[in-house]
């Protein structure tokens, strides 16, 4: 259930009755209306520390203004106008409760943490999703499918190239839209490493093969763990995003990423640690994993917040709508447009 309260009545329920708002007591989401006048002194006293905890959404409505008040912005995990945005948040919110809120929750304070730690706790929370009913929600409603990867076995699923000091990473399944699969991940981590420890590499250029640099994370892999606690070791065991945020600390700019095509997922959230990102016009850049009832789960929730800030980020993962280029230029999530 979305409750609609007043600012007042928002900060009396954190502040006195703090057990009404929590998804798992049917209140997934509060919006208030933040465009009245004198609504920033009202949110001007409440800490960040009263509202970390709290397990709903806050979503505030209002225009570029609100969105620009830290009064107001402080307190809310997202503020969009009135229309259809605010109606798919709404939406999502509703349909995928228990994904939504920890989404949210996770990044309140993504600015107060390391980006190691921020891995860490996404990789945490990532796992016990996968175990959770909305994800097995999701699951039951695909249609049974198998899948041919017959080239697999034959063709380098990363590709390496070096020239002098400069080095170029190629994710190199075209035919799957260069799927984020286990062995692409593992692959794509060796180079990566090798880019990390070797001082006389000065450049490395990201780009995937084909028409997309990745659709995401494999589907046909989703829901394949024991358990959350191994799923979560696994997956800090590659250290795939671990690498691209040292390889970034290090090379800065020239860490580079050159997309094209529809990016869903992990190949939005990977580029994202690039020092700089160039898209083709018509890219465009997708967060989908709230809807299967789990949370962007590829470094976004560390990366993404580092270039668009946590708010868009959260809009992104709760409307799950494709981001054009232009936007992504103007948001910093891409910094340049190529031909």
């Amino acid at each position: 259930m979305i409750e609609t309260l007043t600012p007042q009545a928002l900060i009396d329920r954190i502040r006195y009755d703090r057990s009404a708002l929590s998804a798992v007591n049917g209140v997934s989401g509060v919006v208030v209306d933040c465009t009245a006048p004198g609504v920033a002194k009202t949110f001007h006293d409440v800490s960040r520390e009263e509202l970390v905890d709290v397990p709903v959404v806050l979503v505030g409505v209002g225009s570029k203004r609100e969105r620009d008040t830290p009064d107001i912005t402080q307190v809310f995990d997202l503020v969009v106008e009135e229309g259809p945005l605010l109606e798919a948040v709404v939406s999502m919110i509703a349909k995928r409760p228990l994904a939504g809120v920890t989404t949210a929750i996770l990044l309140r304070r993504v600015d107060l943490r390391s980006v190691p730690d921020s891995l860490v706790a996404e990789s945490t929370t990532y796992s016990l999703l996968q175990s959770g009913p909305e994800f097995e929600q999701w699951q039951a409603s695909r249609a049974i499918r198998t899948s041919a990867r017959n080239s697999e076995s034959t063709q380098d699923i990363v590709i390496v190239n070096r020239v002098d000091s400069e080095v170029t990473i190629t994710l190199n399944q075209p035919q799957r839209r260069n799927a984020y699969s286990s062995r692409m991940r593992l692959a794509l981590g060796d180079a990566l490493e090798v880019a990390v420890f070797d001082p006389s590499i000065e450049r490395v250029t990201l780009r995937g093969a084909g028409q997309n640099f990745s659709s995401g994370g494999d589907l046909d892999e989703f829901g394949q763990f024991s358990d959350p606690v191994t799923a979560h070791l696994l997956r800090l065991s590659t250290r795939v995003t671990h690498l691209l945020w040292n390889l970034r600390q290090r090379l800065g700019l020239n860490l580079r990423c050159e997309m094209q095509g529809e990016n869903y997922g992990a190949g939005v959230e990977l580029a994202a640690f690039a020092g700089r990102v160039s898209a083709v016009a018509g890219t465009t850049f997708t967060l989908p994993e709230v809807h299967m009832g789990l949370i962007p789960g590829s470094g976004g929730t560390a990366s993404l917040p580092l270039r668009i800030g946590r708010h868009r980020t959260l809009l992104m993962a709760l409307t799950g709508l494709p981001i054009d280029t232009q936007t992504a230029l103007d948001w910093g999530l891409v910094d340049d447009i190529i031909d």
